[in-house]
């Protein structure tokens, strides 16, 4: 006896005859119909790209199957045909498994590996961490995640009255900011695979003012620090107060004058050597950063 596995349908043919009468030969022949699993015709235009690599998946088995299963591996399977179908970055080994109609089911590996290529992962942060219209020049720093970084393309919003796009090229660019506000800005990175990816922040730059206040001057007439004034960066003139306060409480100077400072005198008498106390109210440029300053200074003739 004799075992057969045909892979699709065959015709058989059989001779049998006896020993003793080697001329008398008996003949039959039959068919056997082998049903086949029904075969995927699938074609992907490309087989690396960046990701997600999206598109439809189409075994072109039209009503010769009952079902068609699409297996990626680690667990990523997909069940049905013409399916809109997204691949994560990584390389994927697609399996085709078909169920016909004719209750065959077949397994079918699709002939080259997909690639699909990372985007960069592209972040960025500045310093300093906090800027404002006193400490305005900011510097960006730019991360990736996936492959070398190509190219860099930032676009920052002006912060002048004009408006309008700054550019810059470089991986670590320093853009200053003449203004408090919001200010968007954007990168766009490519890696070495040629995947794009971009990401947009907004800067808060916050107003700031920079005050300087001494704490002693000497009012003797010799026109070295004979008045005590405040000095600073980014103030604005409306809104300024200074005010001086004697050891009791008693207020002896006032000025909203920026450029007027007090000159150790009170009702047109020069006041005694000692401690004084202070309280300073300033208001930036911008009309924003309000600031309140209280402290002593010491009168020293």
């Amino acid at each position: 006896m004799q075992a057969g596995q045909p892979l699709g349908t065959t015709v058989y043919n059989i001779s049998a005859y006896d020993i003793a009468c080697p001329n008398y030969v008996i003949q039959t022949s039959f068919t056997l119909t082998v049903k086949q699993p029904p075969q995927p015709n699938i074609f992907l235009p490309k087989n690396n790209q960046c990701e997600p690599m999206c598109g439809i998946y189409n075994s072109h088995l039209q009503n010769d199957a009952k079902s068609v299963m699409y297996d990626f591996g680690n667990n990523n399977i997909v069940e049905g045909d013409s399916s809109y179908i997204c691949l994560n970055a990584g390389t994927h080994y697609m399996k085709i498994i078909t169920m016909g109609n004719n209750g065959c089911k077949g397994t079918y590996e699709y002939t080259v590996p997909i690639t699909v290529y990372p985007k960069p992962g592209a972040d960025f942060g500045w310093d300093p961490e906090q800027p404002t219209t006193a400490n305005n020049a900011v510097t960006f720093k730019p991360t990736t995640k996936n492959g070398k970084t190509f190219s860099y393309e930032w676009a920052f919003t002006k912060s002048t009255n004009v408006g309008g796009v700054d550019s810059a090229t470089v991986k670590n660019p320093t853009h200053i900011y003449d203004n408090n506000g919001k200010f968007p800005v954007m990168l766009v990175v490519k890696n070495e695979y040629g995947c794009i990816d971009s990401v947009y922040k907004v800067i808060i730059i916050d107003e700031d003012v920079a005050v300087y206040i001494p704490n002693t001057f000497t009012p003797n007439d010799d026109n070295i620090n004979d008045v005590f004034n405040v000095k600073g960066l980014g103030l604005k003139t409306e809104g300024y107060t200074m005010q001086i306060f004697d050891r009791w409480g008693t207020l002896i100077y006032s000025t909203k004058d920026l450029n007027k400072g007090w000159d150790g005198t009170v009702k047109g008498q020069k006041a005694a050597d000692g401690v004084y106390i202070y309280n300073v109210r300033v208001i930036g440029d911008n009309g924003v950063g309000k600031k309140e300053f209280k402290g002593h200074v010491t009168l020293l003739k």
